[in-house]
């Protein structure tokens, strides 16, 4: 009995903690995942990464995909040799066309969380890919 209990508040915690943050309110991190196999489509994105600072070189910068509530994809900056960037490759997972995703960046630097304004539109099989590009992640959500 009492290791059921001990594994149940583990979940609990797991679960109210999706946003691990410091006493000052600061996200320590984020604990985004996402399970694919739960998903039968998806497509990818992508993308340099910039916060109001300027285009990010921190392999720390988490970014994920939502649709509501429930993440559909997580990456962090990869350094890529080809093209001498830092870039998100963020693979989005779905069970239905034309969903609204919503993404943000985790910016260890600052230690919150950011939104993506632009709109994007799921779409099975597709590719956003610009590495020449940037996702400029500015409104501040956490």
């Amino acid at each position: 009995m009492k290791r059921i209990c001990i594994y149940s508040m583990s979940i609990l915690v797991m679960l109210l903690c999706s946003q691990c943050r410091d006493d000052k309110g600061k996200v320590l991190q984020t604990n985004w995942t996402v399970d694919p196999y739960q998903y039968e489509l998806s497509m990818t994105v992508t993308s340099q990464i910039a916060f109001a600072q300027g285009v990010s070189t921190d392999p720390n910068v988490e970014v994920a995909a939502f649709v509501g509530t429930e993440c559909r994809g997580w990456c962090k900056l990869q350094y890529e040799e080809n093209s001498g960037k830092w870039l998100c490759l963020l693979m989005i997972y779905s069970n239905a066309a034309n969903e609204q995703i919503t993404l943000r960046a985790y910016n260890p630097q600052k230690r919150d969380i950011f939104e993506y304004e632009g709109k994007l539109t799921f779409k099975n099989d597709s590719s956003v890919d610009d590495i020449d590009g940037v996702l400029v992640f500015l409104k501040k959500v956490s």
